[in-house]
């Protein structure tokens, strides 16, 4: 595609850089803005939904009002003539997170630091009412800063509920995400009891999610193991293995905290990602 030198809306698109369940990412260029942008294009078979595509659009108005370090930042959405609808995000230059750890194991101090990246990220998000309902290393992008410090920003918000706002809601008080009722959302991996069992969902779900990314990092391996299905079934009923029973030896503190963010029980998780954010202050600083 990036041959035949595509022109989306104002964006002369390049070389491919990613895929997920909405769309192909792209590397672009804008016709009268300087630098570089990343482009989702939608795919077609969603883009015929005029459903799927409102749904997309008040995501991204959300999104685009998420202005923080941590997070790549949303610019905005565009329908074209053909009815294809795309949108216009920061590029972000680095590696995903899974693409890293494939590559390297984090310091106990650097993985803190990361975490609190992460954990900044979805307070922002939370306090504008967004639970992002799919965090996951690869939606985790990686770069250097200007020191040798490792710098966060939280992808892909596409997936996403609305607690609140003005936004049209379901029966439940939720606003529609990007799918159907009865299609399970995230990625089986990192999908906490609650989505597993297609239930309602709150911020907490976000901080299980983080607590799988959390317990990879550490422990360097998935905290569950096999078929999709299986990973889903063990996230709805299986409790985690600390990461001591592993052989890896952490901070107790730190294990605790791990552990507490994989609580089956929503109401057994740190309350907020506020709480967790404090608790990761004080390891860091102790």
């Amino acid at each position: 595609m990036a041959d035949e030198a595509v022109v989306v809306g104002a964006y002369r698109l390049g070389r491919r850089i990613g895929e997920g369940r909405m769309g192909v990412v792209y590397v672009a260029t804008h016709r009268e803005r300087p630098g570089r942008f990343a482009v989702k294009v939608m795919h077609p078979h969603l883009a015929e939904d005029e459903n799927k595509v409102g749904r997309l659009r008040r995501l991204s108005e959300a999104a685009a009002n998420l202005v923080h370090p941590n997070i790549a930042q949303v610019y905005e959405f565009g329908e074209t003539e053909d009815g294809g609808a795309h949108i216009a995000m920061e590029y972000c230059e680095g590696s995903s997170l899974d693409q890293y750890l494939a590559r390297q194991r984090l310091s106990v101090v650097q993985a803190v630091d990361l975490l609190i990246q992460i954990v900044q990220a979805l307070s922002h998000a939370h306090r504008h009412g967004i639970v992002h309902r799919d965090l996951k290393p690869a939606n985790i992008m990686i770069a250097w800063g200007d020191g040798a410090e490792l710098v966060v920003k939280v992808l892909d918000f596409d997936m996403a509920r609305f607690l609140g706002g003005t936004q049209a809601r379901d029966h439940r008080g939720w606003e529609g995400g990007l799918t159907l009722d009865w299609e399970i959302v995230g990625t089986p991996g990192y999908m906490s009891p609650e989505q597993a069992r297609h239930l309602e969902v709150d911020p907490r779900s976000d901080l299980y999610a983080l607590g799988c990314i959390a317990y990879e990092i550490l422990v360097g391996a998935p905290l569950f193991f096999g078929a999709p299905w299986e990973v889903m079934l063990a996230h709805a009923s299986q409790l985690a293995a600390p990461p001591s029973s592993r052989g890896v030896v952490l901070p107790p503190e730190l294990e605790e905290l791990v552990m507490a963010c994989l609580a089956k029980k929503i109401e057994e998780r740190p309350a907020s990602a506020d709480e967790l954010l404090q608790r990761l202050d004080r390891l860091r600083d102790g």
